[in-house]
């Protein structure tokens, strides 16, 4: 290398420095980037993501997680739990696939207040994966009661929680559902989470219509299903009123609020 060269990677690596200093973090990670410096922009990116991820701006991280080599992600299991649900949310399943390897690796370790308990994001990238069971066994070892929640584990305790609410309704406990949701208010609150927030409000509308089938449901004359307690099996577990009163029901993808998403009833009336 000659002068002007090493004269241009160091007026990189300090408009980086000055850059990360000042929380101009894109352009940090950019200027490290273009020297190659990914143990710094790495490190840059781990704090940045924190809030993207908390108000739902996945797509910069899918842009800019990208320019990272594999290992510098290993290395830091709180940025590969932040990238995970950035992919997790945005469907990416092929980009997911390594950044899940790292975590399974970890998944007996780590500490959900330190943003190294990849259980949360793993429970979300089985409802995406449509493996409901294992989403439910990951979620029920979580404390998604903890009231020390804030910044990140807000997030991902606010999401936990959404959750845990979800499989409540399922299993017709409207109460527990009821109370998931208000620690998920609690977590969101603290953390700024506006994205589990979004989703908590999905799992309360999901709640109030169960509730609502359940009062339809009342006499002689009907039929009323509850779902099992097992998660292999769940859907949203609503009352269903007999055939000649509400001809058809369906149940949408699970994966269209839970995690990803919430499960989505449709209620086709005939008049």
């Amino acid at each position: 290398r000659n002068a002007s060269e090493d004269t241009v990677i160091e007026v990189h690596r300090r408009a980086a420095a000055w850059n990360r200093a000042n929380n101009f973090y894109e352009d940090a990670v950019y200027h490290s980037v273009e020297v190659q410096d990914y143990g710094y922009a790495a490190d840059v990116m781990n704090t940045w993501f924190t809030p993207l991820i908390s108000v739902a701006q996945i797509i910069t991280v899918e842009r800019w997680y990208e320019h990272l080599p594999l290992a510098e992600i290993e290395q830091r299991p709180d940025l590969a739990i932040k990238i995970a649900y950035a992919l997790v949310f945005l469907r990416r399943n092929q980009k997911l696939r390594p950044i899940l390897e790292i975590l399974q690796r970890r998944k007996a370790t780590g500490d959900i207040h330190k943003t190294t308990d990849p259980s949360v994001v793993r429970s979300m990238a089985a409802i995406e994966a449509d493996d409901i069971e294992n989403a439910f066994n990951i979620i029920q070892k979580v404390n998604v009661r903890d009231p020390h929640s804030e910044g990140f584990s807000g997030f991902e305790l606010g999401a936990g929680a959404n959750l845990a609410a979800y499989f409540a309704v399922a299993a017709g406990d409207h109460g527990a559902a009821r109370e998931l949701q208000a620690h998920a208010r609690a977590h969101n609150a603290r953390s700024g989470a506006t994205f589990s927030g979004g989703y908590t409000f999905g799992i309360t509308g999901i709640t109030l219509m169960s509730l609502l089938c359940t009062s339809w449901c009342t006499g002689p004359d009907t039929s009323v299903t509850s779902a099992p307690i097992s998660a292999k099996d769940s859907a949203i577990a609503i009352p269903i009123l007999p055939v000649e009163k509400f001809p058809i029901y369906r149940t949408g993808s699970i994966r269209s609020y839970v995690g990803p998403a919430v499960t989505s009833a449709f209620f086709p009336f005939n008049g």
